[in-house]
């Protein structure tokens, strides 16, 4: 949203600590050890708020909303050793009951049209940004080497 050279000087020029672990930067941010988050997963943060905690926690309004069609995916490996008990699972979880559960436990819309959204899915008044449409492929691979410059120490 920014361009490369805000990415450059935010990671270079802050104390920038890395995690791979989402449930642990989660935590981070609900406990104050760390105020400002990237990559901040909301629907982590749902059993801390059913505690009590995590309620001042806000996302940060910008000009543009990144949108993303690579979470919820199922995937059956070919050869696999019980592929019919995948295929009960698969259609369990894709029911209409548990799909109903799902969304209103994690916060996100179903794609079944028989279970009522938990939240806008589309925003109007904002802009939105598909990382993985092709007209941004060419911006985000020239972003990895910036990422990678700025955190060399």
């Amino acid at each position: 949203m920014y361009g490369k050279n805000f990415v450059r000087d935010l990671l270079s020029k802050q104390e920038v600590v890395i995690t791979d672990d989402n449930r642990q930067q989660v935590e981070w941010v609900v406990r104050g050890k760390y105020p400002i988050s990237v990559g901040f997963s909301r629907t982590l943060l749902i059993p801390f708020e059913k505690q009590g905690l995590g309620k001042n926690i806000v996302e940060l309004e910008g000009q543009m909303e990144k949108v993303t069609t690579g979470s919820g995916v199922l995937w059956m490996m070919e050869g696999a050793p019980h592929p019919n008990a995948a295929k009960v699972y698969i259609n369990w979880l894709l029911s209409q009951k548990t799909q109903l559960l799902l969304s209103q436990n994690i916060g996100h819309n179903s794609s079944r049209t028989d279970v009522p959204p938990v939240e806008a899915a589309v925003n109007p008044a904002k802009k939105y940004r598909n990382s993985g449409m092709e007209e941004n492929s060419e911006f985000d691979a020239g972003l990895l080497p910036v990422i990678k410059e700025a955190l060399k120490k």
